[in-house]
């Protein structure tokens, strides 16, 4: 499997990548759709995702766009609720999917490599929240 570009994927525990799935995908393909139960957890190796979603009134709405490096699903797969958002490949686009199945493997065969996932994913979730906290203060402003 071939390094992504850079240091897109700068964090992701070493021994993880004969985890991981790559998958290409051609502009438009959704990889998540919203209302969907999360089964995986993918990172964005090459390319760019869209985040949308759509409303009660069934407005389709552009959230954000992300980029390589990005760790996209974690959150419904921790919570265990359906997806939130469809995220659709923007041109073509290069993820690594991690399906739960190999995450309950790696769980059981491999412990530390386990705990430096989870640790990865947290500190992937606490980004976002730190980004999303300073989002909205700059809207209270």
């Amino acid at each position: 499997m071939p390094e992504p570009n850079g240091d897109a994927l700068a964090g992701m525990p070493s021994g993880l990548r004969p985890y991981l799935e790559r998958l290409e995908l051609p502009d438009g393909t959704v990889l998540l759709r919203q209302g969907e139960s999360p089964d995986d957890v993918y990172v964005l190796e090459n390319g760019r995702l869209r985040v949308e979603t759509v409303t009660e009134r069934g407005t389709r709405v552009r959230l954000r766009t992300l980029r390589p490096g990005v760790v996209v699903g974690e959150v419904a797969m921790y919570s265990g609720e359906p997806r939130t958002a469809d995220v659709v490949a923007e041109g073509p686009t290069v993820v690594l999917r991690l399906g739960r199945g190999s995450i309950d493997r790696i769980e059981a065969d491999d412990p530390e490599l386990a705990a430096a996932l989870h640790r990865w994913f947290a500190t992937t979730l606490a980004g976002r929240l730190g980004d999303s906290l300073k989002a909205f203060d700059a809207l209270l402003d």
